[in-house]
This record gives C-alpha cells, structure tokens and sequence, in this order.
C-alpha cells in the first residue's frame, strides 16, 4: 500500500505565515503540520509515499529529503501549475499501480481514521468524514447506511474575496461564516482510492481546475459506492489564527523533559518538553504544556504559560509574559512584553514592553458576525517598536518596521513601515 500526500499548495489564507513556506511546513508544536501526517502513515504500516509538491516545494525536499529520517520512503512529483486537488493528483500517476491513501499534507490527524480505510474489504474506495459547524468551509456531505450519497461542495468565492491576503482575510471568513453553523458531516479530503480515480479525472478533464470532491461526486452519480468512516481526530488551518487551535492539540499529547541550564528559583508546572538545551533563567516560570525548540533562552522573572511553543534560537527577555502563543524560529521577545494567543513568525524582534491585546475581536457584516479570542499575527522579519500596543486581531505582514510607542488598529501589508 502507497499513500500520495497532496502538498503542492499555497495557502494564501494563512498569508502572510505562507509567503516563505507552504502550509504544510508551518509548525505546530515546533514540527510542521505535515510531519504529523507522515506519522500517522508510519503508525498504520504505510511507508511508501508519493508526496505532490509545487509552492516552495525545496523546504519539504530539504526537510523530509527520501524520508529514511522519518522511518519512510518518499518519492516527489512536482505540480507545475497549481489546478486544483484533482490536477495534483495526477501527477502521481505513474507513482501508483494498487489501492492507494490520498491525504492534504496540511491537515492534523491521527492514524485511527487511517487504520479503519484500511480495513475496508479489498477494492473499496473509502473517505474519511468529520463534524463541522462552518460546514462552508469544506463541502457538506450527504452519508445513508454508511455510504456516500453526494457532496455539496464549498461555494466559489465572490471577486471582491478573491484576493486572500491581508487585509481581506476577515472578509473571506465572515464569508465563509455565512452558511449553516449547524453541526454537519463535512468532507476531510482523505481518501482510499484505486488506480481506477485516474481514467475518471481523465474523462471529467482535470485541466479545468476541477477538485477532487467533484469527481468523487460525480463517482457517486455513477454508481460507485464509496464508504465513510467517521473520524472525530481531524484539524485544518485555514486562517492564521486557526494554527493556535492545531498547536494546543498537539501540546496536549506532548512529552516533558528540560535538558539544559536552569536558574534558582525556576518553577516548572504541567508538562514542559525541550527539545534540546535551553536555558531557563533565575525566578521564571514555564507553565505546561509547554515545548521550547534548542537553544531557547528564558531570561530571568518571565513566564511562559500553557499552550505555548517557541522555535529554535528564541529568546523571550526577562518579566516577559507569553501565553497560549506559537513564537517560530529565532524570534526575540523585549523584556516586560506581554503577548497572548499570538502567532509571532521566524526572525522577527519584539521590542521592550510590546503589549498584544487578546479580547475577543467579533467582526460584523450586516447580520453575520465572527467572533474569536486572538492577540497578533505577526510576520516574518519584523521589527516592533519598545512599548507598542498591537490591537485584538492585527495581522502584521512579512518584513515590517514599527516606530516604539505606536498602537497598531490595522492590519499592514508586508514591508510597510509606521513612523
């Protein structure tokens, strides 16, 4: 048994977390999402993976390289042009000869949704499904007696939503906000399929950006009976904020265990994992589930509250106050900062006393309102201003300077400066 990992995308929603990396690599708990999947294959016996790539496809090469790393074999095909799930899969087609797991590289699951596709009788095809109650955001799916009935998928997005970065991304939520909430069965996008799926994209004409759930409904239409298993252990990010969601989850199933220095009057609480020497200085305290990346530095009198990772080579400066945050790859955090449930991306530099504000930001459109407990996205490469306040909500783009003392209400585009 082969599986074919689906990892070509862009992530445009995830903007501007996505411009350096694809949505695949971003990281949860310090390892990308995708090494979760991958995991989760090895668990259930499937070693042998044909993984799609296109948008910066040489940071998942470099990183998971032929998988022997990961207990795995990966071969990659290269999507040249991004034209949907159904165009990706494609490319894996002389990659396939039997029965064969299709799976997004950027969704959270485990393997007991896998084990149970893979007990389906011989010649099966199979999809995983889950609840939902933003059901737009994935396609509802119609299921009687365990058995596919049809798939009403997503709707196309509007041309004023089409352009998915900053400052849109609220727009493009609330938009997708505007279906049911009732709890309903959606599609997850994992799949058991035979060889036979490439004659049927064939014949539909994958050139026309067709997705995948299309042909699967259309498979339907047909006469094919595809099973669905129920899975409750399925996660997707498909804004930034949703990565502090997929973080908890996976800091819940953390180890605990701190290599490194540890000062006098460190108090450790939960469970706090590093993941090579960190140090931790004098009267701080790490509140668990907690995972620091190597070489992080906790200087003296900060805490670091639940659910919280910071990367590798990140420095959180002393009475600094982090909680419920992802901090990547060599970020600094300013002595006395405060920054909850914020997204901080690699290399950027928080100054002295940064506040991010986390209430709950609710957005309204006429009826419809999305409401959502955040403090900040920030970008890559940024530079923040001692004693800035960045309001509930900011998405602060790639490469971005702000002067100290300003109180950031808006989002900013990548490279933009506040004087």
């Amino acid at each position: 048994m082969k599986a074919v990992i689906l990892a070509a995308g862009e992530g445009r929603r995830l903007r501007p977390l996505t411009e350096s990396m694809s949505k695949g690599m971003l990281p949860v708990g310090n390892r990308p999402i995708l090494s979760y999947g991958i995991e989760a294959l090895k668990e259930v016996g499937v070693r042998d993976i044909v993984m799609v790539v296109g948008y910066r496809r040489e940071k998942i090469q470099n990183y998971f390289g032929d998988g022997r790393q990961f207990g795995v074999n990966i071969e990659y095909v290269v999507q040249r042009s991004r034209l949907g799930t159904a165009h990706a899969l494609m490319q894996a087609r002389e990659k396939v000869d039997g029965p064969f797991l299709l799976l997004p590289g950027d969704n959270l699951f485990t393997s007991q949704g896998l084990k149970r596709l893979l007990e389906l009788p011989e010649g099966s095809w199979g999809m995983l499904i889950t609840e939902s109650r933003m059901p737009s955001k994935y396609g509802v799916v119609e299921v009687e007696g365990g058995v596919l009935k049809g798939i009403r998928e997503k709707p196309k997005i509007s041309g004023d939503l089409r352009e998915t970065g900053m400052p849109s991304v609220f727009s493009l939520a609330l938009w997708e906000y505007t279906g049911s909430t009732d709890v309903l069965l959606i599609n997850t996008g994992i799949y058991l399929l035979n060889p036979e799926i490439f004659e049927i994209l064939e014949r539909q004409g994958v050139e026309e950006r067709h997705r995948l759930p299309e042909a699967i409904d259309y498979m339907v239409k047909e006469g094919y009976r595809i099973e669905c298993i129920y899975t409750e252990n399925w996660r997707d990010a498909v804004y930034p904020w949703d990565l502090l969601d997929l973080n908890e989850i996976v800091l819940r199933e953390s180890g605990e265990g701190l290599e490194g220095e540890v000062g006098p009057g460190v108090s450790i609480k939960g469970r706090v994992l590093s993941q090579g020497k960190v140090e931790v200085g004098a009267y701080s305290t790490i509140e668990g589930p907690v995972v620091l990346g190597p070489g992080v530095k906790i200087m003296p009198y900060s805490y670091v509250g639940p659910y919280t990772t910071v990367g590798e080579g990140s420095t959180i400066g002393p009475y600094a106050r982090i909680e419920r945050s992802l901090i990547m790859n060599d970020v600094h955090i300013g002595g006395r900062s405060t920054v909850f449930c914020s997204v901080i991306a690699s290399g950027t530099d928080i100054g002295e006393g940064v506040y991010t504000d986390a209430t709950e930001v609710t957005i309204k459109v006429k009826d419809i309102s999305l409401s959502k407990r955040i403090g900040a996205i920030v970008g890559e490469d940024c530079r923040i201003g001692h004693h800035t306040v960045i309001s509930s909500g900011a998405i602060v783009g790639n490469r971005c300077s702000v002067a100290p003392l300003k109180h950031l209400t808006e989002n900013l585009p990548d490279g933009a400066s506040v004087r």
